[in-house]
């Protein structure tokens, strides 16, 4: 049996910004990139343990998602359950990344 994979309010106004961003200049890149985003986040129904652990943040883990951008994410393996918690552009800097 999968994982159920959730996208958390912050996570979801995070993908939602990304793609509004790069739409300003490219509506295509912005499809492209937001699909990506998705579909790594999603991926995580079947072994959701793939990411690495984040050092600053117990219970988090996180993937990457080429070129900029990581996903944050925590796993319950009682109700196998993945809530992605934040989306982020490794562009930024790291000392605003807030994941709660």
């Amino acid at each position: 049996m999968g994982y159920k994979v959730i996208l958390g309010a912050k996570a979801e106004r995070d993908l939602i910004d990304i793609v509004e961003f790069i739409a300003q200049g490219s509506p295509l890149a912005a499809e492209k990139i937001g699909a990506a985003i998705l579909d790594a986040a999603l991926a995580l129904d079947v072994f959701p343990c793939r990411g690495r652990v984040v050092a600053f943040r117990p219970g988090f883990r996180r993937i990457a998602v080429p070129p900029h951008y990581a996903i944050f994410y925590r796993v319950n393996e009682s109700s196998h359950l993945v809530e992605i918690a934040t989306i982020w552009d490794g562009r930024r800097n790291p000392a605003d990344l807030n994941m709660s």
